[in-house]
């Protein structure tokens, strides 16, 4: 690169937006070659969870240019790019703490015993959660932007990206790909949950309904939430995929976990850390394993 488009300084912390916008700019310049290819690499910056970043370019060619997630770091000199979980800020949002689920699809829901002798179980944070193994089927597509929706708004109304990057796993059912949280949603819906929403969190945090609408989420849960986030780094890292509220005042939580692909990470065990020190006996966490038969299932071999 002959002449540097940018003025970031090696070892030096910018607001995310700051070099967001750099980015955006030079995406726009006309200069690049495959602009289609690097929107989608400059999304994972966008998407990232952290405020502030420090540039760490590093080798040659790719590794010089801001637009390489690899090339930033937090301001604790951990990466800021994961493959698979990126969440962010949330943006408040209210939901009908009546909801319900209407007339969801009840087939999907049957719940696949586990194969081990009194049920398999993993730690999550500093306590062992049970596993919940589910048989649903899936793979990787191309990625929704679910957390562009406004309240109202549908998960067939996200713009899929035209680009091969991101990508997420779905669910398949009669009705389409779905997200494994929205069933999760819809299971603590059959099992008596008053309120159940699943989340998206990868660029600002999302409020879905079982029924694939983006809410307003208030009142005591949206509160509940709000106190574990304060007490995170006001961050919504490792917030769960599905969550629920009972009539008798518990709160399920739960998080999807592709088969031996995916494990739980450190933002997701400080998550349910906070929750259960601020929240005691009040908060229920579990693990939902899918995406192949529960024989093959490994999480709990993974998992850290």
């Amino acid at each position: 690169m002959a002449k540097s488009w940018h003025q970031f300084v090696p070892g030096t912390a910018y607001n995310r937006e700051e070099v967001v916008a750099a980015c955006e700019m030079h995406l726009r310049s006309g200069r690049l070659r495959n602009p289609a290819g690097e929107e989608a690499w400059v999304d994972e910056i966008r998407r990232c969870p952290h405020d502030r970043l420090v540039w760490a370019p590093f080798g040659r060619s790719w590794g010089l240019s801001p637009m390489n997630p690899k090339a930033w770091r937090t301001e604790t000199g951990e990466p800021i790019w994961e493959p698979h979980v990126i969440p962010n800020v949330v943006k408040r949002q209210v939901v009908d703490p009546q909801l319900r689920g209407h007339s969801l699809p009840g087939a999907h829901l049957r719940p696949v015993k586990s194969t081990t002798p009194g049920g398999r179980t993993i730690m999550y944070g500093d306590i062992t959660v049970p596993v919940l193994e589910r048989n649903w089927q899936g793979g990787s597509e191309r990625y929704r932007y679910v957390t562009r929706l406004k309240p109202g708004e549908t998960w067939h109304d996200a713009k899929v990206t035209p680009n091969k990057l991101p990508t997420e796993r779905y669910v398949q059912l009669p009705e389409g790909s779905i997200p494994p949280g929205a069933i999760a949603a819809r299971e603590l819906i059959t099992e008596g949950a008053s309120l159940a929403v699943w989340t998206d969190t990868w660029s600002r945090a999302v409020f879905m309904s079982p029924d694939l609408i983006c809410v307003e989420l208030a009142g005591e849960l949206w509160n509940i939430l709000q106190t574990i986030k304060a007490a995170t780094a006001n961050r919504w890292s490792g917030v769960p995929d599905a969550i629920a509220a009972f009539p008798d005042g518990r709160i399920v939580m739960r998080e999807m976990k592709f088969v031996k692909k995916d494990k739980l990470t450190k933002t997701q065990h400080a998550f349910a850390r906070a929750a259960r020190r601020l929240f005691p006996g009040r908060i229920q966490f579990e693990v939902i394993e899918w995406g192949r038969r529960v024989a093959e299932s490994d999480l709990t071999n993974r998992s850290s």
